[in-house]
């Protein structure tokens, strides 16, 4: 499986509300867990376009842990890491299901909301998942051009 993401309208979590956020993912499947590149001055609309995807293994029989994406949206700042966005979890599921698919037709490509610590809209993040049956590594993260 293989996916693709970018950010719009992040909540700003940085420790000087004036400057940019420096965001990255971070995402997990079953007990795998992979990050991207940090968008340097991403901010609220950051773009991953030169992140490699991510990959992530499926099991023929996913156990629970394995059968939806965690995603975490972090602020990488100069003494310390913030969250943007957490625990946001998209079932690899239908995409599975769906069988081959492709990064151009990808079997899942949707804005998601995500959630701040305290709860409260902390912005979108665009996934676009694929499944490669036939890959040794079959699941993927990276984040797409807008």
């Amino acid at each position: 499986m293989k996916t693709k993401a970018a950010g719009r309208g992040l909540f700003n979590v940085s420790a000087n509300p004036l400057s940019k956020m420096d965001p990255f993912v971070r995402v997990t499947l079953g007990n795998t867990k992979h990050q991207t590149d940090v968008a340097d001055n991403g901010h609220a609309a950051p773009q991953w376009t030169k992140q490699a995807p991510l990959a992530f293994p499926v099991s023929s029989r996913p156990d629970k842990s394995e059968r939806s994406i965690q995603i975490d949206v972090i602020h990488k700042g100069f003494l310390s890491e913030k969250q943007v966005g957490y625990n946001l979890e998209v079932s690899i599921a239908p995409v599975l299901k769906r069988g081959a698919s492709t990064r151009d037709h990808p079997g899942f490509d949707e804005w998601v909301e995500i959630r701040t610590v305290a709860g409260k809209a902390g912005g979108e993040i665009r996934l676009s998942l694929w499944f490669e049956p036939n890959v040794r590594s079959s699941s993927s993260f990276s984040l797409p051009p807008q």
